[in-house]
């Protein structure tokens, strides 16, 4: 892992978590590039004036365009961008560190995200949300999905259904074992759920002959 850069993605607030990340990546000398928190409901009329020139100047106006744009987010989460520079202060709530040459992308859905707002702020930020998730994914980063072991109710299902890796007991050692598996190329569903298919990844590469 060493040289290594990572990002941490949060869509929802999490302020622990940042310091339990630091303490998983910090003997494999890995970089934790940049750590964003993505906003619980973006102001469309603002993000719109910052996309002038592109599809997105009519968000306003058509507010599906938030999934392709979240999608556009996550790929430039990863790849850099200008969109994600322009616009940052619209999409996020805080942000540390650069976007762009991410070798992996840590990501935590809060579970407020399904009960917090009224009705079309839910269905706005899910929208946007799943895109990112779909973007991150795409890009052949190794990308994580996490929460605590008592988490309620759990995200792996919605990070299994973007095609995201998970550790589901983020809180133990073992799971920040996992994590650091996967962030090296592992990937699965992992921790102590019935959903994860074992404690930790397999051994990456081979047992040396005697």
């Amino acid at each position: 892992m060493r040289g290594r850069t990572i990002g941490l993605v949060l869509l929802g607030e999490n302020k622990d978590l940042p310091s339990v990340i630091d303490k998983a990546l910090e003997p494999t000398e890995a970089d934790l590039k940049v750590v964003a928190t993505v906003r619980d409901d973006v102001d469309l009329e603002k993000l719109a004036s910052q996309a002038r020139g592109s599809r997105y100047e009519r968000l306003a106006q058509d507010p599906s365009l938030l999934g392709d744009l979240g999608k556009r987010i996550g790929i430039q989460a990863v790849e850099g961008g200008k969109l994600i520079n322009d616009a940052r202060m619209e999409l996020m709530s805080s942000t540390s560190g650069q976007f762009g040459g991410l070798d992996g992308v840590i990501v935590m859905r809060s579970p407020s995200a399904d009960t917090a707002g009224d009705k079309q702020a839910g269905e706005r930020r899910e929208a946007f949300y799943d895109g990112i998730a779909r973007g991150l994914a795409q890009t052949g980063a190794n990308v994580v999905g996490i929460e605590a072991r008592d988490t309620q109710p759990s995200q792996v299902g919605w990070y299994r259904d973007r095609g995201l890796s998970s550790v589901d007991n983020i809180d133990e050692s073992a799971g920040r074992a996992a994590l650091v598996f996967v962030l090296a190329g592992s990937d699965g569903e992992y921790g102590r759920r019935d959903s994860a298919q074992a404690l930790l990844p397999p051994v990456i590469g081979r047992v040396p002959r005697r």
